[in-house]
């Protein structure tokens, strides 16, 4: 039986943790770009500037941007707002299969009946993986 305290474990803990402090730097580092970039942009609108080009080879473009929610919760009134505009609404509408009800669905079917007669379109990938509870508990020790 392995110990708590294997070298394996040991080595997953500390890789671990080098990886959260890092993501967490990341993540304060893409902030901070982030803001950098709305102030860019501010300062370019303000300017009227559409293009700035550096000696480096650097070139910053503002251009406009669209969010939007087009979403299960007003389907229906995209879908009307598109014909209302001469657009043919199925154009607009994408199948997608509901990928976390399958995994489900699929891990069923293998714990019952094994990795047999799955089909091969589906690119079953069944490597393992290690979950690990608690890690927050341990991170902020």
């Amino acid at each position: 039986m392995m110990k708590a305290n294997h070298p394996t474990i040991v080595d997953y803990v500390i890789a671990r943790r080098d990886y959260e402090e890092a993501k967490a730097r990341a993540s304060n580092l893409h902030h901070h770009m982030k803001a950098a970039e709305r102030r860019l942009v501010d300062a370019m609108i303000d300017a009227e500037t559409k293009t700035i080009k550096r000696t480096d080879g650097l070139s910053f473009t503002v251009t406009p941007s669209i969010g939007f929610a087009a979403n299960e919760a007003n389907f229906d009134q995209t879908q009307e707002w598109l014909s209302e505009n001469g657009l043919t609404p199925e154009d607009y509408i994408s199948r997608r299969t509901n990928r976390k009800r399958l995994r489900t669905t699929l891990k069923e079917f293998i714990q019952e009946r094994g990795e047999v007669d799955l089909p091969e379109f589906l690119e079953i990938d069944t490597t393992p993986i290690i979950s690990v509870r608690g890690w927050s508990k341990v991170e902020n020790s």
